[in-house]
């Protein structure tokens, strides 16, 4: 005669387990067949393993990334790398290099764009000179053809 321990087990598939197995895994949970590199990444696809690239490489995205407005998500894409590869990237170069932290990687963009917007006020300023003088000369004509 099969106790209903015995009976419970074999029907939750732990048929021939020694009873303080079955008491210890409990009747819900199912067996688990997959090996320990499978655990935390699916089945099937295994070990994740990073990319290593060199330090020239990394040097020349850095360089890009300063070079020429283009932001970490179009070099990313372009080199098959993550944005945040990119950025860590740069941001170590700035440390190595001694540059001031939170500045975007374009700081001679920044220069640039600064000598643009004061290049635009004195022309603006020009430019309202030049109206009030010629909405005077306008005023002078238009007394003279009146008298």
């Amino acid at each position: 005669m099969v106790s209903a321990e015995e009976d419970a087990a074999s029907d939750a598939g732990f048929a021939g387990i020694s009873e303080p197995f079955v008491d210890v895994v409990g009747f819900g949970v199912a067996r688990v067949w997959r090996t320990p590199s499978e655990w935390s990444y699916g089945h099937g696809k295994g070990v994740v393993m990073p990319n290593v690239f060199s330090q020239e490489f990394k040097v020349q995205i850095v360089e890009l990334s300063r070079r020429g407005g283009r932001t970490f998500m179009d070099i990313g894409k372009e080199f098959n790398l993550s944005p945040t590869t990119v950025s860590n990237w740069v941001r170590a170069a700035d440390r190595r290099e001694g540059r001031p932290p939170g500045r975007h990687p374009g700081g001679d963009a920044e220069a640039a764009d600064k000598a643009e917007i004061d290049r635009l006020r004195r022309e603006l300023a020009q430019k309202e000179e030049e109206l009030e003088i010629l909405g005077k000369a306008l005023a002078f004509f238009a007394r003279r053809r009146d008298q």
